[in-house]
């Protein structure tokens, strides 16, 4: 079990600051950008599909469409990155959160 003090392991700007991982959408921002950063080259690099889709599959308690949605709006992807990106929760809900190419629809 982490204490407190625990801090998110990597900020973006080495000086900054770390925020403590009790700060939710640092926690989730963190998880958010380890996904793409590992996910997102390798998708470039395959050919012959119609569509690319990231899945992520999460069981954190405040991990929520409208958080990770949120967090991925700020990435700004596009159609030439991923079609679209679909969150898997723990009770098996799922839901879009993030449609660059309108794959699910512009709603």
């Amino acid at each position: 079990m982490l204490d407190g003090t625990a801090k998110v392991p990597v900020s973006r700007k080495p000086c900054e600051e770390k925020p403590m991982i009790a700060d939710i959408m640092a926690s989730l921002d963190h998880s958010v950008q380890r996904i793409l950063d590992a996910k997102l080259p390798r998708l470039q690099k395959v050919n012959g599909y119609e569509r690319k889709l990231i899945l992520i599959w999460i069981d954190h308690f405040f991990g929520d469409v409208s958080r990770v949605g949120e967090l991925l709006s700020k990435r700004r992807l596009s159609s030439a990155d991923v079609d679209s990106t679909v969150l898997i929760e723990s009770d098996s809900r799922i839901g879009c959160v993030a449609d660059p190419s309108g794959l699910f629809g512009n709603d």
